[in-house]
């Protein structure tokens, strides 16, 4: 399978993170994945439909090119090749990016602006409610929404460190002391 990854993705952070078989893979010039399943052997799709699906799954960073407002789309297709035949051609995926902000809480008409700086984040993030919030508590959560760290807060900002956990999806939830909250979606990579 080949697959000429995007300008704007980082080929250099390519990350296999799992695969159907065993495979090997090779990075060239100029973003092109290679990825080689020797002596698969998947039956053909007349004979087993779900046995002849084989599958690769990486992770690769954005690169700065992207505006931190909004970016172009980002676009893949592989070309995947069986013996010596031609290649059969995925659809184009394309996957569009944005800035990260708050989320009102469902049904919450009582919320807050809330802002996540800098985000996505490594160290540390600041988290910045609107001049009307009054003391209150802020929850990191994880993406199953179990809350991880639990921190007071006094003012407008407070900054948590981020530093020791794992890449990947956070939720920040400010309380505030008159009971109105705020929800924001925290990308961590480390």
């Amino acid at each position: 399978m080949r697959d000429t990854l995007d300008s704007n993705l980082n080929a250099a952070s390519f990350r296999l993170l799992g695969s159907s078989n065993p495979v090997k893979y090779s990075l060239k010039g100029a973003g092109i994945l290679e990825f080689d399943f020797y002596d698969i052997m998947l039956p053909d799709s007349t004979t087993s439909q779900a046995g002849s699906h084989g599958f690769v799954e990486f992770m690769v960073n954005v690169t700065n090119n992207l505006s931190s407002n909004r970016g172009p789309a980002v676009n893949n297709q592989a070309s995947i090749y069986f013996d010596y035949n031609p290649p059969v051609v995925t659809n184009v995926a394309s996957a569009e990016f944005s800035a990260v902000a708050g989320i009102l809480l469902p049904g919450a008409s009582n919320s807050f602006g809330l802002q996540l700086m800098p985000n996505p984040t490594k160290d540390y993030v600041t988290v910045i409610v609107d001049a009307s919030v009054t003391g209150g508590t802020v929850q990191l959560m994880d993406a199953t929404g179990r809350v991880i760290l639990n921190a007071p807060y006094q003012q407008q900002n407070v900054q948590l460190a981020t530093a020791q956990f794992s890449s990947g999806l956070y939720f920040v939830r400010v309380i505030d002391s008159a009971g109105r909250s705020a929800l924001g979606k925290l990308i961590i990579q480390q």
